[in-house]
């Protein structure tokens, strides 16, 4: 999301190689940078709103049928909303003949049209799905506002993606995944360099964590390969021929030996060692993925683990054979 920004991340993380970079054999298996912060702006943050950080305007893709969530499309969605809103002023007037049959159903109905019309528009893609009249006079009291130099009310557009993804305290009470039950540190592991760490008592059975997972099929191969030039900026006569190699993700992705699929978690979870039992489904399990949400892993405490232990997970067979 990039206009209904609410947090902003601290670029800049800090270096730590943890382990020597010539000797040691974990040396390039995991990155040396890490903790970098993310600020959440509490003055624009509700409770049970959702977080939305800014990944630059050339990040959104144009998908049909998708909000795309810039300010020009924003400000265009509330010019829209205005012109309407004036529209059925101009007919309510007592001078106007169709007075009358200006209807709650018939506006509700040119409404629908519009927001479902086939021919797709990023301006028309952040328009509020639902009709309500108390918006359109909004978008009008936020015209007349800024013609005057006074300072505007809430965008009614951005109002609207805003709180749109806001549930009640009850709802996650019930649903929700507790996000600090663990904390990074150096792992206790020798050459496997940060590992996850308790941060409190967290009893046999616990949710310990939640990392989303970003799909990544075998049209993505080229994402995670990295193109070298092979020259040596330092010394110019240890240049080598070009070459390539696997990004340093593919150490923190899942996969299936069986599927093209690469499954790579984000959060602080990534810290975590893994071997989900869902990963023994068959493939067309991971092919019905497909048009959802998406998988995501749920991290669960098989013993009782103390306040301050390294949490583990088992890696798999496959992975011991390969080291």
């Amino acid at each position: 999301m990039l206009d209904l920004t609410n947090i902003k991340s601290v670029h800049g993380s800090k270096f730590d190689e943890v382990v020597d970079r010539i000797d040691s054999p974990g040396a390039g298996a995991f990155t040396p940078y890490h903790s970098a912060r993310t600020i959440v702006r509490v003055d624009q943050v509700l409770p049970g709103q959702e977080l939305f950080a800014s990944y630059g305007e050339e990040w959104i893709p144009w998908i049909p049928g998708v909000a795309v969530t810039q300010e020009a499309n924003f400000d265009a969605a509330d010019e829209l909303m205005h012109e309407f809103e004036e529209w059925i002023e101009e007919h309510e007037n007592p001078d106007c003949p169709t007075r009358g049959e200006l209807t709650e159903e018939l506006l509700q109905a040119m409404w629908k049209f519009m927001v479902e019309f086939p021919q797709s528009s990023r301006k028309l893609s952040v328009i509020p799905k639902e009709w309500s009249r108390e918006r359109m006079k909004k978008a009008t009291l936020i015209e007349t506002q800024r013609y005057l130099g006074q300072s505007e009310v809430e965008s009614p557009s951005r109002e609207y993606w805003t709180n749109k993804g806001r549930v009640s305290l009850d709802f996650l009470r019930e649903n929700g995944k507790c996000q600090d039950h663990i904390r990074p540190n150096v792992s206790s592991v020798p050459h496997a360099g940060r590992g996850a760490f308790a941060t409190r008592d967290l009893p046999k059975g616990t949710v310990v964590g939640y990392s989303p997972l970003v799909h990544v099929a075998v049209r993505g191969e080229e994402i995670y390969t990295i193109n070298y030039d092979g020259r040596d900026h330092g010394n110019e006569n240890n240049a080598k021929k070009p070459f390539s190699r696997p990004d340093l993700i593919l150490n923190y992705s899942f996969g299936h030996r069986n599927s093209t699929i690469l499954l790579t978690p984000y959060g602080g979870y990534e810290l975590v060692a893994h071997k989900p039992e869902w990963l023994e489904q068959d493939i067309d399990f991971l092919r019905d993925t497909n048009n959802k949400i998406g998988l995501s892993f749920d991290y669960v405490a098989l013993r009782d683990i103390k306040q301050g232990e390294e949490v583990f997970m088992d890696y798999g067979d496959e992975w011991l054979s390969a080291a």
